[in-house]
């Protein structure tokens, strides 16, 4: 039975190429249960980043310095106002790292496609992720 985010997940390009970069990185059956988790980690994330910005259409227009702020309207879009705390640390911590690495294949892919305007937009979205992650999402 395929929920939303699923349909998020099987739909979007990078996010797939994610997914094949980690089922060559963790080979071993045992890992499925991890690259499973962070996948419908990145639906839910997408779904929900794509709510709060109506120009994101893929996990691609993610990585543009404009967004970066609604990237961390998501994050914090569980963390409880009263106490300051996340109902779930874990996931907005789990995907600045996750951020990071599909950054990087991005980058990747504007190299080999040499996209030097992309390549500079996804650089300084993740130079902004680098610098400000920790104060913003905490």
């Amino acid at each position: 039975m395929e929920d939303d985010t699923v349909k998020a997940i099987r739909y979007d390009e990078l996010i797939i190429l994610y997914a094949n970069h980690l089922c060559r990185k963790y080979r071993s059956q045992h890992n499925y249960n991890m690259i499973r988790a962070r996948l419908r980690l990145l639906g839910r994330f997408l779904i929900k980043i794509k709510n709060l910005e109506n120009s994101v259409t893929d996990f691609a227009s993610i990585f543009v310095p404009k967004h970066y702020d609604s990237v961390v309207a998501a994050l914090n879009a569980r963390l409880n106002t009263d106490s300051s705390k996340y109902e779930a640390p874990t996931p907005a911590f789990q995907l600045d790292t996750i951020l990071k690495q599909i950054g990087n294949i991005v980058i990747s892919k504007c190299i080999k496609k040499r996209d030097e305007q992309k390549k500079k937009q996804v650089q300084d979205f993740l130079r902004l992720l680098e610098g400000d992650f920790a104060t913003s999402v905490n």
